[in-house]
């Protein structure tokens, strides 16, 4: 060890570098930021806390064993000096007083070696967490170790999956020390640390996580989630955490719903805080849950209020029946009213409708857009059975009025309206037109006002009288000349480029709309001038034919201007103002007095003046100014021959600068060549060939291969199918070079592939290097390279399709089912399954058993299989349910689960919403598969390989004529 970095000198540095007034301070902070690279410091870091009484050396210390461990601990070889290293931080932890702000970071450090070496290389680590060996902290370590498990970055998934198993199979000895400290509360003699309480529910909500529900959650442990801890401050918001484990996160959460969802809703509509008295949805956490909790499962509680009453339609019968049947036998068992449960429900809704306007968040939009939709499904279809409806009818004018107090919650600063919000608003039109009509005429000008008739701008059922609104757009529009107030003139902004269906029948009005903008983009407010831009931009996209007359007074006007658009406004603005400019222009060239191409060189002129002289600009002045290039080229190609002249000697001048130079940061190149490739794409082909050739040269001397050059030749491809000729040059001095790189392809290299032709890129070696691909742990890598290989399997002939599955299908299916496997790729689990789903889909009877066997043989190979012919009958039911993109999906997910690879709470990566897990979990096992829908009702003995927890799926039989 370096003498400089003696526990002494460690210490009397982090002393000085503590104290702002020593002369010495940026010398022990050099000294300790040089320590804390040295391995060994973890080593010395021990030693200071166990001798100083420093508080700052001893918190400096303790901080860096939090951080150093993870990155150092690896690199200890001796397993003498591991043991004694662990011994001696278990003894810290143990005597560290709970108050010591170190206590965290001692423990931290603990788990973080626990998650290398527990339980392989130090077992008695099980007796600390198990409580069989008595230390202070034990569940505060407990805590700790499995919130390490599931958020730890340096370990793999397998590793993850190990460790969350190792809890899930000793469930017998880790539930009575939760159920242990739950019921200290019971005991009013016992002195209850809360801390440990929080602690507990912390235990207890991972193993919601990994384990089976029936395991580990009693209607006697939910009734104190519900009273006890959802009521108390402290626990409050750990309470939310386990009921989003039980009901929102797990591939199974639906059966929890189906049994303790009313006492779960009485639970947060009664629930008060015992300190204050407030109501737990006074808790934003609990408000936050309840908005996802009647999103997820509102639908099936407005089915049951009418379970008893009508015929069910069978349609819905047949997908939510069994969570209905089985929520009345959980109700009558508990004896649970229906009229409670309605009153519950009632009174959560009306909880939601009560958020403030500051505080409503985009979750509470969407809850309402599902809900009004269903409720428009219902009444255009006249249906006998209309259970939303039924529901929510009582409340209608409650909700449209809130709702329209609530869009300003629903606005960007830069005015513009989230869509949930809007089709909020037309559907409440649908619903009841005559009514919703007159409230909004009733209404005084607000932003809620031009916020809820530019939302409507897509009714246009003449049957709905929404033409009458045309009055009070005017009337809006007056207001503004009495209010100078910005969110005003913002949502004005708004309805006015909402409301263009009215311009062509009052040319008055559009005149108004014109000269209200420019005034807008005019004036100092950023957030308001932004608007505008947003407004017209707007207006000139959708409804270009209202410029149809003489506009060139306007074009000329906004011309005129473009210097200060692009050094004063926000660079997205002053795009957009741009675009509009050169529609404008192209549109009426014809007609204009002035040619086009006089009007781009003008309205270019400043845009020449950066990009011919870069260097004498800010970096993000060149950038806006070559990005405005591309979006005005992509947005209108058929006027890049007007201002080809005007801009392509200074895009040749600044590539030669910049591409061959390697001091130019990557990102600059690439807006050269997105300005170069937006202008070339509507040029003839002989022309645009000479100047690839001279790209491809400047690339060459750049010396490295940018992701921005593929990037580039993938555009090309787009519009010129003859690119294909030219591949076997970018192939050599592009594609083979990465390819034979160390590093990993990057994304771009699979995109560009993507584009060309199965006759120039040979399709077993773009099989190969997407296998090599598949491995990468890069999830945009994985994905493009399967997008890529997709798009070329689409190109063969029936023919090259089945040499393709002959010859390379075994190794690709091979691939991917080791990555999903083996949990590393997880993020890319939906691609990789839709890629085989399309496979599948792709193949004749033949080629799909030929997959088949190829996915049973991966299986084996990958993993050890839980009952006889398992794999087998699991290729049989995928190949049958490959029509049913879901049931395909959640085969493989639940797969994952049957094999311990994943947690029942790994919901959000299956992206299994609960609602959809009725159906899945009803009918997922059809007939087609009974088998192996047996497997999942069998009791585990120890040595069984084991499915743990799927036994509480009931399985429901399919009518094999449906």
């Amino acid at each position: 060890m370096n003498s400089r970095f003696s526990p002494q000198n460690v210490e009397a540095a982090m002393v000085e570098a503590s104290n702002p007034m020593s002369t010495d301070q940026q010398t022990a902070i050099t000294l300790l930021n040089e320590w804390s690279q040295d391995p060994t410091s973890i080593f010395t870091a021990l030693q200071i806390v166990e001798s100083s009484q420093n508080p700052p050396a001893r918190f400096m210390s303790a901080v860096h064993l939090s951080h150093g461990i993870p990155n150092y601990w690896g690199q200890v070889v001796d397993p003498n000096a591991k043991n004694q290293f662990r011994l001696q931080l278990l003894n810290v932890v143990t005597n560290t007083p709970p108050t010591e702000n170190t206590l965290h970071y001692f423990i931290e450090s603990l788990c973080n070696i626990a998650v290398y070496d527990w339980p392989e290389e130090w077992p008695d680590f099980t007796k600390i967490i198990f409580g069989q060996i008595q230390v202070n902290n034990s569940i505060k370590i407990f805590s700790y170790l499995l919130k390490n498990i599931d958020n730890n970055k340096n370990i793999t998934d397998s590793r993850r999956n190990d460790l969350r198993n190792f809890f899930v199979d000793h469930l017998n000895e880790v539930m009575p020390i939760i159920t242990q400290y739950f019921n200290s509360t019971d005991d009013a003699n016992a002195t209850i640390n809360v801390d440990d309480i929080v602690d507990s529910l912390n235990v207890y909500n991972f193993l919601l996580r990994w384990a089976p529900l029936d395991k580990i959650i009693t209607f006697e442990l939910f009734q104190k989630l519900a009273l006890a801890f959802l009521t108390n401050e402290s626990t409050c918001k750990l309470s939310i955490k386990c009921f989003y484990s039980i009901f929102i996160d797990r591939t199974d959460s639906s059966m929890a719903f189906r049994t303790y969802s009313p006492f779960l809703a009485r639970a947060l509509s009664k629930g008060l805080f015992t300190s204050n008295g407030l109501p737990v949805t006074s808790d934003p956490d609990v408000l936050d849950f309840v908005i996802k909790f009647l999103g997820s499962y509102s639908s099936v509680f407005e089915l049951f209020f009418i379970s008893n009453k009508e015929k069910l339609d069978q349609d819905i019968l047949s997908i939510l029946d069994e969570s209905v049947i089985d929520l009345i036998s959980a109700m009558q068992a508990k004896g649970v009213s229906t009229d409670d449960l309605h009153d519950d429900l009632i009174h959560l809704f009306q909880v939601i409708l009560s958020i403030p306007v500051d505080q409503i968040q985009e979750n509470f939009w969407k809850l309402w857009d599902d809900i009004l939709k269903r409720i428009q499904f219902e009444c255009h279809h006249k249906m006998i059975v209309s259970p939303t409806t039924n529901f929510f009818m009582p409340m209608m004018e409650q909700i449209r009025n809130v709702l329209y107090n609530a869009l300003p919650s629903a606005v960007s600063e830069e005015g513009t309206c989230i869509f949930t919000a809007r089709t909020c608003m037309a559907t409440l039109v649908y619903i009841n037109p005559a009514n919703f009509i007159e409230f909004i005429k009733a209404q005084a000008p607000s932003p809620q006002l031009c916020y809820a008739i530019g939302a409507i701008e897509f009714v246009t059922d003449r049957n709905m009288n929404i033409d009458s609104l045309q009055i009070v757009v005017v009337e809006l529009l007056n207001h503004a000349s009495d209010t100078s107030d910005s969110q005003f003139l913002i949502a004005l902004l708004f309805v006015l480029s909402h409301s263009t269906k009215y311009f062509a029948e009052d040319q008055q009005l559009f005149a108004r709309f014109i000269e209200f903008v420019i005034t807008c983009m005019s004036g100092n407010e950023k957030i308001v001038s932004t608007a505008a831009t947003h407004a017209l931009h707007y207006v000139v996209q959708r409804r270009l034919g209202l410029f149809k007359d003489d506009s060139s007074q306007f074009t000329e006007q906004l011309i005129e201007s473009s210097e200060r658009y692009l050094q004063n406004l926000e660079p997205s603005a002053a795009i957009r103002i741009f675009k509009v400019c050169t529609w404008l222009i192209y549109y009426n060239n014809d007609k204009s007095e002035t040619p086009g191409s006089q009007l781009f060189a003008k309205l270019f002129e400043p845009i020449m003046a950066v990009v011919g002289n870069a260097a004498a600009f800010p970096k993000d002045t060149v950038e806006t100014s070559l990005e405005i290039i591309t979006e005005c080229a992509l947005s209108a190609p058929y006027a890049i021959p007007l201002f080809y002249e005007t801009i392509w000697v200074q895009l040749g001048q600044i590539a030669a600068a910049t591409i061959p130079n390697i001091a130019v940061p990557s990102d600059s190149v690439s807006y050269v060549l997105n300005a170069i490739s937006a202008i070339q794409i509507k040029l003839p082909f002989e022309q645009v060939m000479p100047q690839v050739v001279e790209l491809m040269r400047l690339m060459q001397q750049r010396g490295r291969i940018e992701d921005c050059f593929f990037n580039y030749f993938l555009n090309l491809r787009h519009s010129f199918k003859e690119m294909n000729e030219y591949y076997s040059t970018i192939h050599q001095a592009l594609v083979l070079p990465v390819f034979n790189s160390p590093d990993p392809p990057p994304t771009a290299v699979f995109n560009m592939l993507s584009a060309f032709d199965t006759t120039v890129v040979d399709i077993e070696w773009m099989t190969m290097v997407t296998i090599g691909a598949i491995s990468d742990l890069r999830t945009e890598v994985c994905d493009s390279a399967l997008y890529a290989l997709q798009e070329h399997i689409m190109m063969l002939t029936s023919e090259q399709y089945n040499q393709f599955i002959s010859h390379v299908i075994p190794q690709l299916i091979s691939a991917l089912i080791g990555s999903i496997v083996d949990m590393m790729h997880k993020q890319s689990f939906t691609n990789f399954v839709s890629f085989m789903r399309f496979l599948i889909t792709s193949s004749t009877d033949d080629q799909q058993n030929l997959q088949k066997a190829a996915i049973v043989n991966a299986l084996k190979q990958t993993s050890p299989e839980p009952q006889p012919q398992f794999f087998d009958n699991f290729g049989e039911y995928i190949i049958s349910v490959h029509s049913s993109p879901y049931k395909f999906k959640a085969a493989f997910a639940n797969l994952l689960v049957v094999l311990r690879k994943a947690s029942p709470g790994d919901a959000q990566l299956f992206e299994v919403e609960p609602i959809y897990q009725n159906s899945i979990f009803s009918m997922l096992f059809d007939a087609v598969f009974n088998d192996w829908g047996k497997m999942f009702n069998f009791s585990l003995e120890a040595e069984d390989i084991g499915i743990p927890g799927l036994k509480v799926m009931k399985l429901k039989k399919v009518n094999k004529e449906k």
